[in-house]
């Protein structure tokens, strides 16, 4: 039976939700990591985001950004709204290769970095305005991009006065997942060069169906990729249990002891009460 890449993810949420999704390392080669739980959060919050912006089921959106976290939120947000997601980071980066894309998909928003001297936002910066009540969203009026009408910024600009994208989604409460996509819906586009066409870019549209497919496929190669953090956890859940056994044991015999305590004391009172008689009746009698 066909799945969605909705569906799939959240099988994956379900079944590993602490396991790492995601890991990115800056510029600095700081590590950075988010676990399948909070990928589902971000992108389904990202979606709310989008779908509160005017992104709708079934159009083109670009996601520009490099990748990182952030751009996998982005991408899965995307996909989540039930838009088609396209990537143009890995191959390309030039601002007319941007614009044919643009114009050839009639895209109407960019999602992209709004750091100070990306080469995508300085594209776009002078003519960016702000929209009223949204963190992320700028409107935008391009003469060689008729259909752009709006960019979505994922990283702290001092320029673009954006914030940091991850920290102010993981505060939002709101989310959102089309239960409308169908498996044969678009999900993504992939680009390449036609040669045909003097090496300009073309598309190619893959459905939900397609890439659940492919994730079934993966898993089914790699049944393993997390069974030894599995049996590791499960070794410790064994260790744990035979500690908390031996705790338990400890403690039994803490209680017997103290109860043979206890006994014993008992058995002192008594004795000490019979004294007390013994000598009352001595006095008694010598009296």
């Amino acid at each position: 039976m066909s799945s969605t890449v909705a569906k799939e993810l959240c099988n994956v949420c379900l079944n590993y939700p602490d396991r790492e999704a995601v890991i990115s390392y800056d510029l600095t080669m700081t590590r950075q990591s988010i676990t399948f739980r909070q990928l589902w959060q971000l992108a389904s919050r990202f979606a709310h985001v989008l779908k509160s912006a005017g992104v709708r089921q079934g159009e083109y959106v670009l996601v520009t950004t490099p990748l990182s976290i952030e751009f996998w939120v982005a991408s899965l947000g995307v996909i989540l709204t039930g838009a088609v997601h396209i990537s143009t980071e890995k191959f390309y980066s030039g601002g007319e290769i941007i614009t044919e894309v643009v114009n050839m998909s009639k895209a109407r928003y960019i999602v992209l970095s709004g750091d100070q001297g990306s080469e995508m936002w300085d594209m776009f910066k002078n003519d960016a305005k702000p929209v009223a009540g949204s963190t992320f969203v700028t409107s935008v009026c391009c003469r060689s991009m008729p259909t752009l009408e709006k960019l979505v910024l994922t990283n702290k600009s001092s320029e673009s006065k954006g914030a940091n994208f991850l920290e102010v989604l993981a505060s939002l409460s709101e989310e959102f997942c089309n239960p409308d996509i169908q498996p044969e819906d678009g999900a993504a586009v992939v680009l390449s060069i036609d040669k045909d066409k003097a090496n300009r870019p073309k598309m190619c549209e893959i459905s939900h169906a397609a890439i659940a497919a492919y994730s079934k496929v993966f898993w089914k190669k790699f049944p393993d990729v997390f069974k030894k953090e599995d049996e590791a956890d499960t070794r410790e859940d064994e260790a744990d249990t035979r500690e908390d056994e031996a705790d338990t044991r400890e403690d039994e015999t803490d209680t017997r002891e103290d109860e043979t305590d206890t006994r014993e004391d008992e058995t002192d009172c008594q004795h000490d009460v019979c004294d007390d008689w013994l000598k009352l009746i001595l006095k008694a009698e010598n009296g």
